[in-house]
């Protein structure tokens, strides 16, 4: 069911449709630990295609909790924007900037936590409270950044600037997968819970508590 919303929206409910998901405008920044990396970017006209077909790898439900273990797959997650601006640096030393055009394709996304849930104000839907020891790993992220020059030079510059982020990134956020999951937890929670609270869904759950 959430899948079909996801995919087609409901004007009834006043559900969007989430994939592909628009953002008119918006922003993203990344701060890992002993300043490894540090990237603040801005982007605009940018869209989110792929979140629709995740795989519900285990949901155990544990009663005591009122939780569910979880572990989901997203095969493919892309992100494109026609603008985007960024700042950063790596190790404080090493400077990265660039504008133009990006894309980004995350290969077998996989998330893994312990959901906690709770009742939403008006007793009708099943909200998340909290998420305990979020993290994730994927396999591969491609990057395909185009600036806004066009020169040969340019291209060749593109090239291996989206190799040295693929690596980087690739690296880097595995590793510090449970710092940034816990980092933009709540960010996530706060969104997810304007879509699950358009369901009146409490009952069901009532049923085994």
């Amino acid at each position: 069911m959430l899948k079909y919303y996801m995919k087609n929206g409901d004007s009834e409910k006043k559900i969007p449709i989430l994939d592909p998901f628009e953002i008119e405008n918006g922003g993203v920044e990344i701060v890992l630990p002993s300043k490894i990396l540090s990237l603040q970017a801005g982007y605009r006209k940018a869209v989110v295609k792929g979140v629709s077909h995740f795989q519900l790898d285990r949901a155990k439900f544990i009663k005591e909790k009122v939780a569910v273990n979880l572990t989901i797959t997203f095969p493919s997650i892309r992100i494109k924007s026609e603008y985007y601006k960024l700042e950063g640096d790596i190790y404080g030393a090493v400077p990265i900037s660039g504008e133009g055009k990006f894309e980004l394709e995350v290969i077998s996304f996989n998330f893994k936590g312990m959901v906690f849930l709770k009742q939403s104000e008006d007793e009708k839907s099943v909200l998340i409270n909290y998420i305990s020891n979020p993290e994730f790993s994927f396999q591969q992220i491609q990057v395909f950044i185009i600036f806004q020059s066009n020169t040969d030079v340019d291209g060749n510059i593109d090239g291996i600037f989206n190799a040295m982020m693929e690596d980087l990134m690739t690296q880097y956020l595995n590793r510090f997968n449970k710092y940034i999951a816990n980092s933009l937890n709540q960010y996530f929670i706060d969104n997810l819970n304007l879509l699950f609270n358009k369901f009146e869904s409490w009952r069901l759950l009532a049923t085994v508590l």
